[in-house]
């Protein structure tokens, strides 16, 4: 429901969205815990299941954010919606906006998950 107000207030103030960027953020990583969860949530109770989860998903947190400069899969997994172009909010582009603001957080997923967990 937040990111629907957040377009409305996008089409009718004309503001671009990535000066609302935390909700979307917050939906994003909310998709992200949603997504490891629901793989083999049949085995989510048992601790070793829960851990092997959590060690890939730090894997991938740490190729996607930390190892950017490797592979690029950050600009991969975003270039379809995301622009170089410099808007109102994102003189740089929102790619480096995105990749900046998600870059603030992108451990506070896994650590969240862990301290849940135990």
């Amino acid at each position: 429901r937040l990111n629907f107000l957040v377009l409305f207030l996008c089409l009718t103030q004309g503001n671009p969205y990535i000066l609302y960027y935390i909700c979307p953020l917050h939906t994003y990583y909310f998709l992200m815990v949603l997504g490891v969860m629901y793989i083999g949530k049949e085995k989510n109770d048992t601790k070793w299941w829960m851990r092997t989860k959590l060690g890939v998903l730090a894997i991938i947190i740490y190729i996607v954010w930390d190892c950017e400069s490797y592979f690029g899969i950050f600009n991969l997994l975003h270039h379809f919606f995301l622009s170089d172009e410099s808007v109102e909010g994102a003189r740089a582009g929102t790619m480096w906006e995105w990749h900046f603001r998600s870059n603030l957080d992108h451990w506070s997923v896994l650590l969240g998950m862990i301290f849940a967990i135990n």
